[in-house]
């Protein structure tokens, strides 16, 4: 009987293309809610769109403190670049147990159409990212709830550095700048240190070992998991043996010169080769980034009913250079989705959302 079952699941997930499977928390109380309340059902999906045409833009690590209330649908989306390379994290966190806040990250392709890459489970959303480009993050709450929530976003490299005891400041030249004249460009970044600064494993792999051409004394790290190759050039000292599998973290090299880096100062080119692509900008793989702070947010007041207090400019990030994306005249309402810093996240009757300072805004 159990096998029965089991060829049933299998051959019902075929034939289905795993869809049921495959969809996100937010797709299966949808579905509930589809059954339950068709109108509900078409506003909740209309908000959804409106979401996803109207967005803040935002820098990374970001974070808010938000409200969830019964009377409205509490739906939006931030705009964010990823870059290859980087791991992309997001979580909220309830002041009600069982509060469900659904989080989901959408890849944005040259014509805008989405693709989504990842969803929360348990309030905490993670993706590796493959692709450098724009990228949509939807907040969505389940609607009859009343809850308090933290909301926060960042991201970190997927390695480590590679430089023992590096940072960020020693990276000098970058991905795509020009070499032999112009005739081809960078494909890495390089890393200056004095000669002989020991070189670690960015993750844990399998070593070749190559001498010779233009890289000189050279050591490639092999991550099987993701199919990465990873290559350090101009070493002084190749210390890692050739087949050897090492840990993150352990020596393998040290920094030099040799090959056509011999009349520069001693620095490591470090590249990264994903399989079936080739090279890729290896910035995002190791770039240090910086914590989220524990900055205060703004209060938040009321059902998140507000006003302008005067004609005021609504902003497209928080931040005091940021882009006007819009006008807003004295009175004009709007709903607060979120506080972030001395900034209310807002969206006004006509669909616009942006960032509005705090002392432009009557509760």
């Amino acid at each position: 009987m159990v096998k029965k079952q089991l060829l049933f699941l299998f051959l019902f997930a075929t034939l289905h293309g795993c869809s049921w499977f495959s969809k996100s928390p937010r797709q299966h109380y949808e579905h509930q809610l589809r059954k339950e309340d068709k109108t509900l059902y078409t506003k909740w999906q209309a908000e959804i769109e409106k979401a996803f045409e109207e967005a803040g833009v935002v820098e990374l690590p970001y974070s808010s403190s938000a409200l969830l209330v019964k009377e409205r649908l509490h739906i939006y989306s931030y705009d964010v670049e990823l870059a290859v390379g980087e791991v992309f994290s997001a979580a909220v966190k309830t002041s009600i147990q069982g509060a469900s806040i659904f989080l989901e990250l959408f890849e944005l392709d040259d014509g805008g159409q989405r693709t989504r890459k990842a969803y929360s489970k348990e309030g905490q959303l993670e993706y590796e990212v493959t692709q450098s480009g724009h990228y949509k993050v939807l907040v969505a709450g389940e609607m009859g709830t009343i809850s308090n929530y933290a909301f926060n976003m960042n991201t970190h490299p997927l390695y480590g550095f590679p430089l023992k005891g590096g940072k960020n400041s020693d990276i000098q030249s970058f991905w795509g700048a020009p070499r032999d004249g112009g005739a081809r460009k960078h494909e890495g970044i390089d890393i200056f240190a004095p000669k002989g600064t020991d070189l670690v494993a960015v993750t844990d792999g399998t070593i070749e070992r190559r001498t010779g051409g233009l890289g000189g004394k050279q050591i490639w790290l092999y991550d099987k998991a993701r199919r990465i190759r990873i290559y350090y050039a101009h070493l002084d000292a190749q210390i890692a043996e050739d087949g050897a599998k090492v840990q993150k973290g352990e020596v393998v090299g040290t920094v030099g010169n040799t090959g056509n880096a011999r009349t520069t100062p001693p620095h490591v080119h470090f590249g990264t080769y994903l399989s079936k692509r080739g090279a890729v900008d290896p910035l995002g793989f190791v770039e240090i980034k910086p914590k989220i702070s524990g900055k205060k947010h703004a209060p938040l007041k009321g059902k998140g009913l507000a006003a302008a207090l005067n004609n005021c400019r609504l902003l497209a990030n928080p931040t005091s250079s940021a882009a006007v994306s819009g006008q807003l005249d004295e009175g004009t309402p709007f709903y607060v989705y979120a506080s972030s810093g001395e900034y209310y996240y807002v969206r006004t009757p006509a669909g616009r959302a942006g960032f509005l300072p705090t002392n432009v805004v009557q509760w």
